[in-house]
């Protein structure tokens, strides 16, 4: 019998980004100057933001998929803003590969999660459980 979790930061896809926001927190302080307060930011408020949002989608059943749709939107910009700092060599390459994984493993989870018929009602979120 599958273990019915009943808050979201048990589920697997909020644990999943809170490993991510490690990572972003982590990056921050290496970024240039110029960009330490903006691109940084930004990447930090998205990713605190993403987390709000499983959050939400979690605890109201009525609208999941509009908040789900929501963090697949501000998790694409985050992506985008990864793979900058990564093409622009603010990051290690070792630290983008292990970013852009974890990043293909949320937007799997999170994509499942939208897609299933009853959107996640009764089941367990990031396939935790």
């Amino acid at each position: 019998m599958e273990k019915k979790i009943t808050v979201a930061s048990d589920t697997k896809v909020y644990l999943s980004t809170v490993k991510l926001l490690d990572e972003i927190l982590d990056i921050i302080p290496n970024l240039p100057r110029d960009y330490k307060y903006t691109v940084g930011a930004q990447m930090q408020n998205l990713t605190i933001g993403c987390l709000l949002t499983i959050q939400r989608a979690f605890m109201f059943k009525y609208d999941r998929e509009d908040h789900l749709k929501e963090f697949l939107g501000d998790f694409d910009v985050l992506r985008t803003l990864v793979r900058k700092a990564g093409e622009r060599q603010w990051i290690s390459r070792k630290r983008h590969t292990t970013i852009a994984e974890l990043m293909s493993d949320i937007g799997k989870q999170v994509t499942a999660w939208k897609n299933h018929p009853s959107q996640g009602e009764g089941r367990n979120p990031g396939g935790q459980g």
